[in-house]
């Protein structure tokens, strides 16, 4: 029985695929971007680290290993990455809701609380999150609100889904208590 014929492998994916629609943030290292792939409008955070020395390139293709592994509803989803010139490029989900301290920084000038059950609701989503990674044996080391995505603007309040960032991920061997 003969098989049917398969498809090509897509190629790999370049700068050239993406319409950069605006600058989400810059460090030291390089920047994030908010994009949109051409061939199917998906809007997606562009991460693009410059690659200046041996050392650099070590540690963004380990972060590439790390998120490739963090498959998990509380992490954002690695979609992809690609080298061009002398930089990386890391495509992962975009997270429209902003970010937990816009939040809370809009609820403090509004006068307002987040309700009880959203903090409690969020806390546990962030310590799964975290549990996974932790299980993965790999540590977020750059944990605060900034890092954290919220519930989109369009589900309540009493509702949501918190989503850690992939900024600062490290491998790690064994856990050191501070008890």
């Amino acid at each position: 029985m003969l098989s049917a014929p398969s498809e090509p492998p897509a190629p790999d994916p370049r700068m050239e695929d993406y319409v950069v629609l605006e600058l989400l943030g810059e460090g030291a290292m390089g920047s994030v971007q908010l994009v949109r792939r051409k061939h199917d409008g998906v809007r997606l955070a562009l991460k693009s680290v410059t690659i200046r020395k041996a050392s650099d390139r070590t540690l963004a293709l380990n972060e590439v290993s790390i998120l490739r592994r963090l498959g998990h509803p509380g992490v954002v989803r690695f979609e992809g990455s690609f080298t061009q010139g002398d930089s990386l490029y890391i495509l992962m989900d975009y997270c429209d809701g902003g970010d937990l301290s816009t939040l809370l920084s809009e609820q403090r000038g509004a006068n307002r609380r987040l309700p009880e059950t959203y903090v409690r609701a969020t806390l546990c989503q962030l310590a799964d999150a975290l549990a996974h990674c932790h299980g993965q044996k790999v540590v977020h080391r750059d944990v605060k609100s900034r890092q954290t995505s919220p519930t989109p603007r369009n589900i309540p309040l009493g509702h949501p889904h918190v989503t850690l960032s992939h900024s600062s991920y490290t491998h790690t061997t064994r856990f050191v208590s501070s008890t």
